[in-house]
């Protein structure tokens, strides 16, 4: 079956195929404008870099982890998350409200993700401390030791709970949205 597009939409396509192309280029320096061709009218138009940046933060980067769990009591814990606001997770305390998402779980996350960054965990191993195939939300407020690329460390109440959970490989982890 082939596919007609309309002028129009065929434009669009392409404008849109190169502003994702310019947010794949790591660029060593920081551009304050970058001037991008509008099809639609035959001529360019600059975006500025703030513009650029929050467009970026936005698109959805999916990647393929490990999952391991972790609770306010291990050894070396303050029962503080590393991130600001710095809350206090002891005393069933595992939650944290956000503006934008709601009531979302805390994770520990590598510092390629940044804190108050939101995530979404799927494809991980069910059982009676992680009930549900639905995935989960999280926010990443907290750092650790061996926390370290594309690893997450999901926060539960009990020790007992993170021995059920284990280290669980495959797990698909979302980031819906980026922070600074």
């Amino acid at each position: 079956m082939k596919l007609h597009l309309s002028a129009r939409v065929k434009k669009r396509l392409k404008m849109t195929i190169i502003i994702l192309l310019l947010f794949m280029i790591n660029a060593t320096t920081q551009i304050n404008k970058i001037t991008v061709a509008d099809l639609n009218k035959n001529r360019s138009k600059e975006i500025d870099y703030q513009t650029l940046t929050e467009i970026k933060r936005r698109i959805p980067e999916v990647f393929v982890g490990n999952m391991t769990a972790y609770s306010p009591y291990c050894i070396g814990c303050s029962g503080k998350v590393g991130c600001y606001p710095y809350q206090d997770v002891r005393n069933d305390n595992i939650y944290f409200n956000d503006d934008e998402f709601g009531k979302v779980r805390i994770v520990a996350a590598d510092g390629s993700i940044p804190c108050g960054s939101i995530i979404e965990i799927s494809n991980f191993k069910q059982s009676e401390v992680l009930p549900t195939d639905t995935p989960i939300k999280a926010i990443v407020l907290d750092r650790g030791g061996a926390v370290k690329g594309k690893t997450i460390d999901l926060l539960f109440n009990t020790h007992e709970e993170t021995e059920i959970v284990g280290r669980q490989r495959d797990v698909v982890i979302k980031i819906l949205r980026r922070d600074r």
